[in-house]
């Protein structure tokens, strides 16, 4: 009977710290990271919309599984049928990237599971491949906010905008345009961006700019409009 009793005692506690692998402070610490990764990886509008609170992002435990989490993304219905109608445009490149396996979330709900160390809360390696659960979700992520994105950094030419810009953007338009004008002319260009474009727009046509595969798409051609006009205001 003494034997059956530490038996069981044995097997109890080992479920308890079977099912205790991850604390509540440790998948917050989860949550935390994989949220600024995600914000940095992404183009700007998954981080305008996490910035919105259109977009969640948490990691909780897999009941009955030890240090295995599961990542959470809630997304807004607009914004996947924006990502699907960018895409449903463009036939060709749809029916490319669904031959290599890539697709857009059709859910507003999105999970997938990993493994985790629970000492150092490193992400298991074979799941952040593309191929895995876990690597696939991150992966539909960037690509359904990069169609959201080239979207949106289409201009017209003739918006008008007055929001003034955060401190922050300014000095870094300056300072990248800087490189090659002066900085008295950069300042002038860039006044003339803002009265023309949001924060939010700048960031897209950023991006943009930077991707040659998105700058390939012609998403720019409504800020070379602009681009063209300030230069012209600001003599250079």
């Amino acid at each position: 009977m003494i034997k059956l009793f530490i038996v069981l005692f044995s097997l109890l506690n080992a479920s308890v710290v079977f099912a205790a692998c991850l604390f509540s402070n440790q998948l917050e610490t989860l949550t935390e990271t994989e949220t600024n990764y995600l914000r940095q990886k992404i183009p700007p509008a998954f981080k305008h919309a996490l910035e919105a609170k259109e977009v969640s992002v948490a990691v909780d435990a897999v009941d009955g599984e030890a240090c295995i989490a599961k990542l959470v993304v809630k997304l807004p219905q607009a914004h996947i049928d924006e990502a699907n109608a960018v895409l449903d445009a463009q036939p060709a490149k749809k029916i490319m990237l669904g031959a290599q396996g890539y697709e857009l979330p059709q859910k507003t709900v999105n999970e997938a599971t990993f493994n985790v160390d629970s000492s150092s809360l490193a992400i298991a390696s074979p799941d952040i491949l593309q191929t895995a659960e876990f690597g696939k979700l991150r992966a539909t992520l960037e690509l359904m906010y990069a169609f959201i994105t080239q979207k949106r950094a289409e201009m017209t030419g003739g918006q008008e905008n007055t929001t003034p810009w955060p401190s922050e953007l300014t000095k870094q338009m300056v300072t990248s345009c800087s490189v090659k004008e002066s900085a008295s002319i950069c300042s002038c260009i860039v006044e003339q961006y803002a009265t023309k474009l949001t924060a939010h727009e700048m960031e897209y046509i950023t991006y943009i700019r930077e991707n040659p595969y998105a700058l390939a798409t012609g998403a720019n051609d409504g800020f070379e409009i602009i681009k063209r006009n300030a230069e012209s205001v600001c003599n250079v």
